[in-house]
């Protein structure tokens, strides 16, 4: 007889973990939308899968919670856009972020493509 298996104890996620689920999800909206078929223009498609990402963040998605969607200027910005008489970005850099996935997103986008060949 064997013994029932105990699960593991549960975890916060970690970042790796957590850009796992969100670009998973992405790739999920793109397959939907790719084969939505009430969508018959290509325009249609981009702005309802646009839509759907942003309804993500916002914490529509049941698999995900709410992201936190904040301005990072470069430390420069402001200086360089007040010496040229424009409006600038807020800065928030005393925010407290355990999970920031920001700035890289874009560079692990297309290891998660699943229709690309998983490396062995």
């Amino acid at each position: 007889m064997s013994m029932p298996s105990e699960k593991p104890e549960p975890k916060e996620l970690t970042e790796d973990a957590v850009r796992a689920k969100l670009l998973q999800y992405v790739w999920g909206l793109v397959e939907y939308w790719e084969k939505e078929s009430r969508a018959t223009k290509t325009r249609e498609k981009l702005s309802g899968l646009a839509f759907s990402i942003l309804s993500t963040l916002d914490g529509s998605a049941m698999e995900l919670p709410a992201f936190i969607v904040a301005p990072s200027p470069h430390k420069d910005d402001r200086g360089y856009h007040w010496d040229h008489g424009e409006n600038w970005f807020p800065e928030n850099n005393d925010v407290n972020v355990a999970c920031d996935l920001g700035g890289s997103l874009h560079e692990f986008f297309h290891e998660y493509d699943p229709s690309k060949p998983k490396e062995s």
